[in-house]
């Protein structure tokens, strides 16, 4: 048996990994089990879960898939990337139940810490927030892994605050940039057998067209992918001037009622123009009948009566803008119906589209106001049609028919752990189905790996960020908490860790292992000279003079990093 295994019960104080005497064989000694290690069955388990269960929106990481080995029961293929994601999102939901809590709450810490730091936009003052947790949660980590898991890399994590502090979002600074580059200089080689050429050639071509582009005209279209770009020449209202593009062919159906009038009421309710001069007038003529009507009664109304209301105003109204006029009308019942929709940098497709494909992008979330509260409340749901609603063949406005978890009982957060959960199986009671395109934002959900029933039922909920874009200086409001990409709304707080009993954690009987007791030579010559402490003080002025009889030679020895055998990314 090696030494540092004995060793350990007299450095570190670990009750739950000290070595024990085998009641059954007092000669031999066992190694309790580590509480972050995994059974072979809880392993496969995680395993399969990433192949199967494991699926993000497109663009956004590398097929589980793929990476995952069942027959040697290991993960190949992954890039620095796909690390990052593992760390920052799949850590908390891939071993909960299989660790115990206190040991799952520092795996959220350091989930919750490298997403926030690792954001698009970082806040000055979460930042020094986030190095005082960090500390506390080293600590904790110290208190679970053995001290053979620490070296330098776990300590460089105490100054990744600092280091953002100084210079800005690590996404810029790390090899994130590098490898975005190398990868478009390798998609611009069409001659292998002239690499060099191929690549100066496609950057000239690329920076003489980026030149030239600043001399058109502010409304012409340059984007070689085809997106739909607003018209500042054509007048019309707000809600009809989006952009966006489909992928997909058209199918045209027949709108029923019902559905014609959900869709047109949730147009003029979110229309600025018509809300802003008419929406006043009719709640005032449902409250003159003096009946106190409450915040939720007055939408209800809305919905019922505020189009037919809206109708007939705008016919009896010959001074009437033309635009209001034309919005104010029913849309046709004929409308273009797709399964894909790209808006706001994100890539929206139906569910059944993306039922048999590696990536899913169906999951939909949107702010609302619930019960009156002041509190906007997230909408979690499921994408099910895109529809364009036509009005005159001129004005169109594409919306995305939803199906909408239950808010009340079908999503729950756990603002500790920093988790939002949704209940798979419930829907929505109200018959609210359609959003606008431009309001949506992405998220995806993945199951819990433990096969649990009270885990089977919920869906963990996380939203991602739209590539490519960022908002400007007057989109930030300053009375709001500032933006984290991909963060949820509710940062973890980071406890000291006093609610668990750290020394009563000792694990069962059935949980150790046997070691090998049997030393080396060199480890039996320690144990019979063993290093005796002394409680001498030391002499300074003694030091000091054999320094001076035998000085410290000086070298022009330097340590170097190899930085190309190194990977940085923590």
């Amino acid at each position: 048996m090696k030494k540092t295994l004995k060793d350990l019960a007299v450095i570190c104080d670990r009750a739950n990994q000290n070595l024990i005497t085998d009641p059954d064989n007092p000669g031999k000694l066992r190694k309790p089990k580590a509480p972050f290690t995994l059974s072979p069955e809880n392993k496969r388990k995680v395993l399969i879960w990433l192949k199967e269960s494991v699926r993000f929106p497109d663009g956004y990481a590398s097929s589980w898939s793929n990476c995952v080995n069942l027959k040697t029961n290991t993960l190949i293929g992954l890039k620095n990337h796909d690390l990052h994601v593992f760390m920052e999102r799949l850590l908390p939901v891939a071993f909960r139940d299989f660790v115990p809590d206190y040991v799952w709450d520092v795996l959220c810490e350091i989930s919750s810490f490298f997403r926030e730091i690792c954001a698009k936009e970082l806040d000055p003052s979460r930042i020094d927030q986030l190095e005082k947790d960090i500390r506390v949660t080293m600590c904790k980590m110290e208190k679970i892994f053995p001290p053979a898991f620490f070296d330098s890399m776990e300590h460089l994590v105490v100054h990744v605050c600092h280091e953002a502090r100084l210079g800005g979002p690590v996404g810029f600074r790390w090899m994130f940039p590098c490898e975005r580059r190398n990868k478009e200089q390798r998609m611009r080689v069409t001659n292998k057998a002239r690499v060099e050429g191929s690549i100066v050639q496609a950057t000239i071509v690329k920076e003489i067209g980026s030149f030239c582009s600043r001399y058109f005209a502010e409304n012409s279209k340059t984007n070689p992918r085809g997106v739909v770009t607003s018209n500042p020449s054509r007048r019309c209202l707000s809600i009809f001037d989006t952009a966006g593009r489909f992928f997909t062919r058209p199918n045209r159906r027949t709108l029923n009622d019902k559905e014609l009038k959900a869709a047109h009421t949730y147009v003029i309710l979110n229309c600025p123009e018509i809300k802003d001069k008419f929406l006043g007038e009719f709640d005032a003529c449902m409250l003159s009948s003096g009946q106190e009507r409450s915040a939720q009664h007055l939408d209800k109304v809305r919905e019922e009566v505020f189009a037919d209301w809206l109708r007939k105003k705008v016919l009896s109204d010959h001074d009437c803008d033309p635009y209001i006029r034309r919005a104010g009308l029913m849309p046709q019942k004929q409308a273009d119906c797709y399964q894909g929709y790209e808006v706001n940098g994100f890539r929206f497709h139906t569910e059944a589209y993306g039922e048999n494909k590696s990536a899913k992008s169906s999951g939909v979330c949107i702010k609302g106001e619930w019960d009156g509260i002041d509190t906007p409340q997230d909408y979690y749901g499921l994408l099910q049609e895109v529809i364009v609603l036509d009005y005159d063949g001129l004005n169109k406005v594409v919306l995305f028919r939803c199906n909408w978890f239950e808010i009340t009982n079908g999503v729950r957060v756990d603002i500790q752990h920093g988790i939002v959960e949704v209940k798979h199986a419930s829907r929505l009671k109200n018959y609210e189905p359609f959003i606008l395109a431009p309001q949506a934002i992405q998220v995806f959900y993945l199951p819990y790996a433990s096969d649990k029933i009270e885990r089977r039922q919920w869906w963990v909920a996380m939203k991602t960020s739209a590539k490519g874009r960022f908002r400007a200086e007057d989109e930030v409001d300053a009375n709001l908490e500032f933006f984290q990409d991909e963060m949820p709304d509710h940062p973890i707080e980071v406890s000291n860790g006093q609610e668990f009993d750290w020394d009563g954690m000792a694990p069962q009987k059935d949980e150790y292992e046997l070691v090998d007791d049997t030393m080396s030579q060199d480890e039996e010559e320690c144990d019979d000279n063993p290093i005796e402490e002394s409680d001498e003080e030391l002499d300074m002025d003694q030091v000091e003079e054999d320094l001076e009889v035998n000085p410290i030679e000086e070298t022009d020895n330097k340590c170097y990093m190899d930085q190309g055998d190194d990977e940085f990314g923590f």
